[in-house]
């Protein structure tokens, strides 16, 4: 029937929509059109980064954005967006059976600040400091640390930043 033909050409749009908006967060993500030093938009780089894990978590945890007006910032936005993927990733993986991650972005008149917060169990102030030692890891305590918070840590530096890490067990 022609109502159904209907049904089905807006199915096919609207899928192919979702999947155009994929390949071009994907595209984003991975930074094939960005590889070299250049200006990006590190809240556009955020909301692929979010919208790429999604999938992983979407059934247990929500993901809230606090976004204020932040400028477009030079510097290799694909090893950026490698930053933000493993931050939001552990916050999310910090979460044991359902929770929020909370992704902020501010800046003031010398800094741009990337918050990342999770409602996780927290981390106890001796392993804070071992965080971004590579190797470090608290497996069974649901901290996955690993060598991808060193290089975080590296990248971040090579921006001219700092991570900072604050929490409380409990």
């Amino acid at each position: 029937s022609v109502d159904a033909q209907k049904v089905h050409m807006r199915l096919i749009s609207d899928a192919t929509r979702r999947i155009e908006t994929f390949v071009r967060r994907l595209k984003s993500f991975a930074g094939i059109d960005r590889a070299d030093y250049t200006r990006f938009d590190p809240i556009h780089a955020l909301d692929d980064v979010i919208a790429l894990l999604e999938p992983e978590f979407r059934d247990t945890v929500r993901v809230t954005k606090q976004y204020g007006d932040v400028p477009g910032i030079y510097g290799y936005a694909a090893e950026m967006s490698q930053v933000f993927m493993h931050l939001i990733r552990n916050a999310a993986e910090a979460i044991e059976g359902g929770g929020e991650v909370t992704v902020g972005a501010d800046c003031d008149t010398e800094h741009i600040r990337i918050i990342v917060a999770d409602s996780g169990r927290g981390i106890a102030s001796e392993d804070i400091e071992k965080l971004f030692n590579p190797g470090f890891s608290l497996q069974d305590r649901r901290v996955r640390a690993s060598l991808s918070l060193f290089t975080c840590l590296s990248i971040v530096r090579k921006h001219g930043g700092d991570i900072q890490v604050a929490s409380t067990p409990g």
